[in-house]
């Protein structure tokens, strides 16, 4: 066997092994579709026996189109069978962590590259996504392509910037985070790497609203007789991102919003988010959304997530480490872009870090490297072991240190 062969398949055995073992272990096979999960799964139902986009209840823009069409690709060859997808899923996101470790290689070198792909395989945020039917494990695997294209050393700028812009076409067609993404990395791209022409950047841009942006809004305007850019709930997320949090904190109760029009329901809870604002003070608003934003980084879900928390004080010294190289830059961008937005759309969901996973790796794998070169291998390692020394007594005990973490949220947002 080629020796260049050995890490991809050492990587993607111990990963699908974690997730796997996870998925037949721990989380089950199968099970019963709820929430968000059953939305996926009527979509692509749907579209399969009548071939019509839209959820149970008629909704046809609720979501966007990526992963319902993932879900209906795996259901045209298995069958509509959860448990397929999950299976599958495990397979993508093996995939994902050796795309990960092979960017971190090109980027870092060899040894940071096996530290970022096992990293990867081992971490809970990665693999846990992969027993449900939600759409992040499909989309961690496309920003993981995406920083293949970004990072390949061998590849014109020309191609990088075309390669980035169909990606990340890809990406929105999953999430719609990364339209506003999309022009700041393709904005990057003349600063980051020298030899990019604004016209490469043009033709980034035009590509990514050619392939996601513009069928998308084009088959809104068709179907709805609007022309929606993203979904038709964008009002309904901003208005959780701060009532969610909200109503948890003060006990603001809910509103009740009787329309039951696609549309109409999202221009309804516009009106509503434009009440709650004015009923809240700023100080209010603003603990509100420091709840939500605190919630993405809280390690109890509820048991203590330890891979996660290794990892922190890595990925905090490489983002701050990322600014002294533009190479770096569109990592610190996707992950404080994506923190901000999932601080003011959507509510305290600490899942919501699971879509910038990806960039913490590899600002891992950077804040290990500047520090090996900063600090003397044995002090690293006694400084790396009781960090981890410590991870393990508070797993140990985390029931009780728990609920001190939920005493002083209690204390902090009361």
């Amino acid at each position: 066997m080629s020796p260049r062969w050995v890490f991809p398949l050492v990587v993607f055995a111990a990963a699908l092994s974690v997730r796997w073992g996870y998925l037949f272990g721990i989380a089950g096979v199968g099970g019963e579709l709820k929430g968000d999960a059953m939305a996926y799964h009527a979509h692509a139902v749907n579209l399969l026996t009548r071939g019509v986009y839209a959820d149970s209840q008629g909704f046809s823009a609720v979501r966007m189109p990526g992963y319902p069409l993932f879900l209906a690709a795996v259901y045209s060859v298995f069958g509509p069978s959860p448990a397929a997808v999950q299976i599958v899923q495990c397979v993508l996101d093996a995939g994902t962590c050796v795309l990960l470790g092979l960017v971190a290689s090109w980027i870092l070198g060899t040894r940071m590259g096996w530290f970022c792909g096992l990293s990867a395989a081992i971490y809970y945020d990665l693999f846990s996504p992969c027993a449900l039917l939600y759409s992040e494990p499909f989309c961690l695997f496309l920003w993981a392509i995406f920083f293949c294209a970004l990072y390949y050393p061998k590849i014109s700028s020309e191609r990088r910037a075309l390669a980035v812009g169909l990606i990340l076409g890809a990406v929105f067609l999953v999430r719609p985070e990364a339209l506003l993404f999309a022009p700041m990395v393709a904005l990057c791209l003349p600063k980051v790497w020298k030899g990019t022409s604004w016209r490469s950047v043009g033709f980034c841009l035009l590509l990514f609203f050619s392939v996601g942006v513009l069928p998308w809004t084009l088959r809104n305007w068709q179907v709805l007789g609007k022309p929606a850019v993203t979904t038709s709930v964008s009002h309904y997320n901003a208005f959780l991102g701060l009532w969610l949090p909200a109503h948890q904190i003060w006990g603001v109760p809910a509103p009740v919003v009787t329309v039951t029009g696609e549309l109409e329901r999202d221009a309804a809870y516009a009106q509503e988010l434009k009440k709650l604002r004015k009923e809240l003070s700023w100080k209010k608003i603003i603990l509100a959304h420091g709840y939500d934003f605190f919630t993405l980084f809280y390690p109890f879900l509820p048991q203590y997530d330890v891979t996660f928390v290794l990892l922190v004080p890595l990925w905090v010294w490489g983002l701050y480490k990322s600014r002294e190289v533009k190479e770096f830059w569109p990592l610190s961008i996707l992950f404080l872009y994506l923190a901000a937005a999932y601080t003011l759309f959507g509510g305290p969901v600490s899942r919501y870090r699971q879509n910038f996973t990806p960039s913490l790796v590899l600002l891992s794998g950077l804040g290990l490297k500047s520090l090996q070169e900063r600090f003397q291998k044995v002090s690293l390692n006694w400084g790396l072991g009781g960090w981890a020394g410590l991870q393990g007594l508070i797993w140990i005990f985390h029931p009780q240190i728990r609920q001190w973490a939920l005493s002083l949220k209690e204390w902090v947002w009361r």
